[in-house]
């Protein structure tokens, strides 16, 4: 029961949030975005994950690289690490659906 009130108030805040319109909307995604590129930071830099063989990265370079994910995702193709790769690839596709969102919701509200 808790949780079901729990799930109502927070779709109730997302709704309200999106009832402000699309700049609500980027500052939305670019708060995503930003705890993406925390987590996978973190996650470089937790599990000691290497790029092509190197030394592990420090933390300021994990978040680094995470950031430079999600901006150019053809930095995953120069990989060599399996599990690096799949952070990467999760980190660039979880960046390229964020932006598709946004470009349809952009569109929907300017049709209306």
């Amino acid at each position: 029961m808790k949780w079901n009130i729990r799930f109502k108030k927070l779709q109730y805040n997302f709704d309200n949030i999106m009832s402000k319109g699309p700049i609500a909307m980027t500052w939305f995604l670019g708060v995503l975005s930003l705890i993406l590129i925390i987590i996978a930071g973190f996650v470089y830099w937790g599990f000691k994950l290497t790029q092509n063989g190197n030394e592990p990265l420090c933390l300021i370079e994990s978040f680094w690289q995470s950031l430079m994910r999600t901006l150019d995702p053809n930095l995953v193709s120069s990989d060599t690490d399996w599990i690096y790769r799949l952070v990467s690839i999760f980190v660039a596709i979880r960046w390229h659906i964020y932006i598709v969102n946004f470009n349809r919701y952009f569109i929907i509200s300017n049709q209306q």
